[in-house]
């Protein structure tokens, strides 16, 4: 439901979520071409809402992607 509402908002298909979805290196370099417009709190809201094993698993999969995310408290 969570990969749903976020793609809704994001105005993306579901599939995008996915590692094997062929358009998402072509978004990829369009979104460090230009500055894209997040609603950080959305953002924090919907990773508030994650168990503590969906949040191991979200900060799991940005280390392996290179990104770096810092915990507000």
């Amino acid at each position: 439901i969570r990969l749903l509402q976020l793609s809704n908002y994001l105005k993306v298909p579901i599939n995008y979520f996915f590692e094997d979805f062929s358009e998402y290196l072509i978004n990829l370099e369009k979104s460090q071409e230009g500055h894209m417009n997040v609603n950080y709190n959305f953002l924090t809201k919907l990773y508030s809402e994650l168990n503590a094993d969906q949040k191991l698993k979200f900060n799991k999969s940005l280390q392996i992607s290179g990104t770096v995310i810092s915990k507000a408290v």
